[in-house]
């Protein structure tokens, strides 16, 4: 995988987001332990699950000293499905993993996006059609776990974005790009891809009963 700073440079060009402001929010992140920190002639690379970090940095853009609590807070909001619940940087890192993983048919995962909310907390992942080609709900709605104590996060506007056209509506072909860019995109299926591909196809969420 790749750097932090290519990491930073692929962001920027996916997200039309200027480099040095990619980068600020990208050393914020590894003062918060979200992304790794080079030592020495030791270059630390990155994964699926830090390039998932960054990008929900740049949907969200809130003040610098509070990006590592964001990134945390929003990582780790659940949603219920049919395989237990799952936090929103799991399903991300998924994305990430099927879209450098091979095997996908674009027109297929056309409709597959991120939308992260910034009026509250919360993050909805729009999934791929199922495998057995079944219709109906196909949104994962992430929200704030119980117990989970926000009280130092401030409400915050997204600041205008091309890319995101202020709705941080993330589409999959952006993951595609980003990985395309890292020269992390597979040209055939890889068995652990494929695993991956069909974890986020077997996907379904589920209705939290009411109380």
């Amino acid at each position: 995988m790749a750097t932090v700073q290519q990491l930073v440079e692929m962001m920027a060009t996916v997200t039309m987001t200027e480099r040095k402001s990619v980068n600020v929010y990208a050393r914020a992140l590894i003062d918060a332990g979200a992304l790794p920190k080079s030592s020495g002639r030791a270059v630390a690379h990155v994964r699926a699950e830090h390039a998932a970090k960054l990008l929900l940095a740049l949907a969200l853009k809130p003040k610098i000293k509070t990006v590592g609590l964001y990134v945390d807070v929003y990582s780790r909001l659940v949603a219920m499905t049919n395989m237990g619940p799952l936090t929103a940087i799991a399903v991300i890192r998924d994305m990430f993993g099927a879209a450098s993983a091979g095997g996908i048919r674009d027109r297929e995962w056309g409709d597959v996006s991120i939308t992260v909310y910034d009026t509250r907390l919360g993050i909805d992942i729009h999934l791929p059609a199922s495998p057995d080609g079944g219709k109906g709900d196909r949104v994962l709605r992430f929200r704030l776990p119980a117990g989970l104590d926000v009280d130092e996060i401030e409400r915050f506007v997204l600041e205008p974005n091309p890319f995101f056209a202020r709705s941080a509506h993330i589409p999959f072909e952006a993951l595609l790009f980003t990985c395309q860019l890292m020269r992390a995109r597979q040209p055939e299926a890889t068995p652990e891809g494929t695993k991956v591909v069909d974890r986020l196809r077997s996907l379904a969420p589920i209705a939290e009963k009411s109380a």
